[in-house]
């Protein structure tokens, strides 16, 4: 997760948006990490998050939303 994490703050902020994909533990724990919520990630799932900071860097704990959580 911490690898993800950081990979995330180094975005540069002319960047709005950005999409991350991976294998679990690891996203799983980040996006629980980030929002709060129990997440257990399965083959094919998605979670869109809205991210309520002004910059990349400022991301942490509880600081996003989830926006859709998509269980095919």
């Amino acid at each position: 997760m911490q690898t993800v994490m950081q990979a995330i703050i180094n975005i540069p902020e002319k960047h709005d948006c950005a999409m991350v994909f991976g294998h679990n533990p690891g996203l799983s724990a980040l996006a629980s990490y980030l929002t709060g919520e129990n997440f257990n990630l399965g083959t094919c799932n998605a979670v869109l998050l809205n991210v309520e900071t002004d910059t990349w860097n400022e991301l942490s704990k509880d600081t996003c939303t989830v926006r859709n959580y998509i269980a095919p």
